[in-house]
């Protein structure tokens, strides 16, 4: 089981594929690397895919104490992975949470990112009483459990959907992962949790994805501000809730293969 020693402990990453065009698979809080399995076989016959689990999520070290689980401490371990292995010139593919850290990512080292691709991103939400009384919930201890989120936010009955909720289950009731769940759902009231303005410091082509029935990131709201404020991001609006690649793996494959065929033109 490969892992990266870093500040924040070990971090459980796979590395699949061929060739030296790097594709950094980020999941959503909660969820785990295996969330991205629709769409694994698909991209790592032309590229090296590497995805991690965030700490406290699949086989990574939970943060201690549990309380520093924020945007920052995720993002920093994004940093840390880079680093770690060397990448440069990299495709960030983010799913919420793990949206967030691509195009953070992105917008303050431009350099080291070729593109991006942002599926129902975090970041790009305006703040109001109800989204801070949202976060504040999700915070505490009257959280809407993990379980009963992905019932509204994942869509259809796929496999990878069911296999999707069926790990969310299985999460359900352990103290470390349900702890880090409201940590993060906390840090999304942070000044650095809005890259409404900083998003505007992406250079690299971008692809967006959001769902219309997510009920978690607004394809309505959302979805507007980070086309606008991001230059250049083509945006699709799926028929899908929160991970269009599970629910609807060939509809996001049609999309994505396309755009990296157009990043990496001599990818094998």
């Amino acid at each position: 089981m490969p892992m990266l020693t870093l500040p924040q402990g070990k971090v459980h990453y796979r590395k699949m594929g061929v060739g030296t065009n790097y594709l950094v698979l980020l999941h959503a809080n909660p969820g785990d690397s295996k969330d991205y399995n629709a769409i694994i076989d698909a991209l790592t016959r032309n590229y090296c895919v590497i995805t991690i689990d965030w700490p406290g999520y699949g086989t990574s070290d939970a943060p201690e104490p549990i309380d520093k689980a924020s945007v920052n401490y995720f993002y920093d371990v994004l940093k840390g992975v880079i680093d770690e292995k060397a990448l440069a010139e990299v495709t960030l593919m983010g799913n919420s949470i793990g949206g967030y850290a691509a195009a953070r990512y992105a917008a303050e080292f431009p350099e080291r990112v070729k593109s991006l691709v942002l599926i129902s991103p975090a970041g790009f939400t305006n703040h109001n009483a109800m989204t801070r009384l949202f976060c504040r919930l999700q915070a505490s201890s009257l959280a809407i459990p993990p379980i009963v989120l992905a019932n509204f936010y994942l869509k259809g009955g796929s496999t990878w959907v069911k296999t999707m909720k069926s790990r969310a289950l299985k999460e359900y009731g352990k103290t470390v992962p349900f702890a880090i769940n409201r940590a993060i759902w906390r840090s999304m009231l942070l000044p650095d949790a809005d890259l409404r303005e900083k998003a505007k410091n992406i250079r690299c082509p971008t692809l967006l994805f959001f769902g219309q029935y997510d009920p978690l990131v607004s394809a309505k709201h959302d979805a507007k501000i980070a086309q606008a404020v991001i230059p250049h991001a083509e945006l699709h609006i799926s028929e899908t809730g929160h991970a269009v690649f599970a629910e609807s793996p060939e509809y996001f494959l049609g999309f994505v293969l396309k755009f990296l065929r157009k990043i990496y033109p001599n990818a094998a």
